[in-house]
């Protein structure tokens, strides 16, 4: 796309965009960036109609316009710098005004002790004159008693506040809003104790109808909290322990043994085996002898315990009711 036109021998020059500024080769028709068309006038770099050089016009615009970009961040970094002293300075200043203000009393109040000053003298100079109004009333008898008020005020001028409970009018503790009668007796709570016990419901016990104090881990008392170390559940009916800790059994009130589901009077006796036993039985259905009216257990691999398995050594047939062997082996 070359529109050179006989200058083979003029010296090239670095061309710019004259929209974005863009470098562009001494042949180039259009701009590789934003797409504008270079005149035709300055194709070679040289303003034919004016007789300068524009490339070297856009490189100084150039120049100029990054020139502008630099002293505008220079003089708003400037106005950040002379806002940030001036914030400073401001606090500086209202902290020291406190400061004199809480130093120095006020006007009014330098009038109000003057006054007072003046009152106390008042007052000293007319205690000299005799007021026989005085002596008069204090030979009379005084028939009026002298009631008794309630204090409102302790001995070391703090005021009383009284319970929160309905109707009492007891002082409050030195910790909560009630009074000894009405508190909780857990030490260290200032809570209202429940009606029916002498904690509050967050330290009493959540079984229904006690009125014991919680465990210090847990919702319930040491009567109501299932056996098994570190389990805080609740017991479950007739039972020392909890759902997940109680024997599966029927009827059964003693803890799971181990990892099984039943305690080990109801886990059968078979080495590694979890299951409940058989009614009448050590074993679980699984290890218990397959003989009609046996209770044994099992020999080895056999279905049938050594009692009721063929004698013949490595056979694991029953025997026959007559002979020691099973009707495979009895000759």
């Amino acid at each position: 796309m070359s529109r050179r036109k006989g200058k083979e021998n003029q010296t090239e020059r670095v061309l710019f965009c004259e929209k974005c500024g863009n470098q562009l080769l001494p042949d180039t028709i259009f701009c590789e960036k934003c797409g504008t068309k270079v005149p035709e006038h300055v194709i070679d770099g040289i303003d034919r109609n004016n007789g300068f050089d524009i490339w070297g016009t856009m490189r100084y615009k150039n120049q100029k316009s990054s020139r502008k970009r630099k002293i505008i961040w220079f003089v708003s970094l400037f106005v950040l710098l002379v806002v940030i002293i001036m914030f400073f300075v401001f606090i500086i200043s209202g902290l020291g005004s406190s400061s004199g203000e809480q130093n120095n009393p006020s006007n009014d109040e330098q009038s109000t002790s003057r006054q007072e000053i003046i009152d106390d003298g008042d007052n000293s100079s007319n205690n000299n004159i005799p007021n026989t109004q005085e002596s008069d009333s204090k030979d009379k008898p005084n028939n009026k008693s002298n009631e008794s008020k309630k204090p409102t005020q302790g001995k070391d001028n703090t005021p009383k506040i009284t319970c929160l409970n309905g109707g009492c009018d007891n002082v409050v503790s030195s910790l909560g809003e009630y009074c000894s009668e009405h508190k909780c007796a857990k030490s260290g709570c200032g809570y209202e104790k429940d009606f029916s016990s002498a904690y509050c419901l967050t330290h009493k016990c959540m079984e229904t109808g006690c009125a014991n104090a919680a465990n210090e881990v847990g919702s319930y008392c040491v009567a109501h909290t299932c056996n098994e170390s570190y389990c805080t559940s609740q017991k479950s009916i007739n039972s020392d322990y909890c759902l997940i800790h109680k024997c599966n059994a029927a009827g059964c009130k003693s803890g799971k043994s181990g990892f099984g589901q039943y305690c080990a009077e109801h886990t059968c006796i078979d080495s590694g085996c979890s299951y409940q036993k058989s009614i009448g039985s050590e074993y679980c259905s699984s290890h218990e002898c397959m003989y009609g009216g046996c209770h044994n257990g099992r020999d080895g691999l056999s279905y049938y315990c050594t009692e009721h398995k063929c004698a013949k050594y490595g056979c694991n047939n029953q025997k026959s009711v007559l002979s020691d062997y099973c009707l495979l082996h009895d000759d």
